[in-house]
């Protein structure tokens, strides 16, 4: 778990990530993973580009969104 930001100014959040991974083969795998971020009223921290950002003193309409990414999938080794 994560968390930045400021108390204070209700600018800080909490993110976790939950992932598995299951291998069918010597080659071939299924996994999934579930990540968010829960922001507070003041914060608008995302998931972008590998990196996360966040102004407190910047009007931006997705204040206090809780962003949450699923993944599902299936992979195979050639």
């Amino acid at each position: 778990m994560c968390r930045r930001g400021s108390p204070d100014d209700h600018s800080d959040a909490q993110g976790f990530t939950l992932a598995a991974k299951y291998f069918l083969s010597k080659r071939t795998g299924v996994y999934a993973s579930f990540n968010q971020i829960k922001n507070k009223d003041n914060a608008w921290w995302d998931i972008s580009n590998g990196g996360s950002s966040s102004n407190p003193t910047t009007t931006v309409a997705n204040r206090g969104y809780d962003p949450r990414i699923v993944a599902l999938g299936v992979m195979h080794n050639f």
